[in-house]
């Protein structure tokens, strides 16, 4: 499966291993203090993990991990079906016929939505919905004749006439929005 995978991404503000190297360790991730419940930044800003009883804030706006975790959401579904068959007789002795068909199917769906308060989604797109799909359907079917014979004991002939299809069909939908109230 793959997909719109980005808290897994090394440079992404909001992804896991980036928190995990620059989230200070000794900040908790929630606070009674903040009306979300989580350790952030002061409203209106939101924009970072709270300081806690450090000095200083985080570097960078790193957010708070766990409100991503909590809020943000993010799948994928991918499947594949390949499937091939064939059929295959003598006509009469050295002439074979052959016939196969083979097929490709992807399904492919993907869901991304960041909360608008805090996090990758907090900034300039004030929250962020993504959905696609594609679907593919390959299929290919192919046809041989084939022809061996020997004359005279000594001379070997072979002779073999084909024809291939091929089609695809590709599917796809896309739709994304923005600029959330909530």
């Amino acid at each position: 499966t793959g997909g719109l995978d980005f808290s897994n991404y090394f440079t992404a503000l909001s992804g896991n291993v980036t928190n995990a190297l620059r989230a200070f360790p000794n900040v908790p991730v929630f606070s009674a203090d903040h009306p979300t419940g989580y350790n952030i930044s002061d409203p209106p800003a939101n924009t970072s993990l709270g300081r806690g009883n450090n000095l200083q804030n985080i570097a960078s706006n790193y957010p708070n991990i766990k409100y991503i975790l909590d809020n943000n959401k993010q799948e994928a579904d991918n499947y594949r079906l390949l499937n091939s068959a064939y059929l295959q007789g003598n006509i009469l002795e050295g002439l074979t016929v052959r016939t196969q068909i083979g097929t490709d199917v992807t399904d492919a769906e993907d869901f991304l939505r960041w909360n608008p308060h805090h996090g990758d989604g907090g900034g300039s797109t004030r929250g962020i919905v993504i959905r696609q799909s594609t679907r593919i359907l390959r299929w290919n079917w192919q046809n041989t004749l084939n022809l061996k014979r020997t004359l005279a004991e000594q001379h070997h002939i072979g002779l073999t006439v084909g024809n291939e299809f091929q089609k695809t069909t590709t599917r796809t939908f896309s739709a994304q929005g923005t600029t959330f109230s909530d």
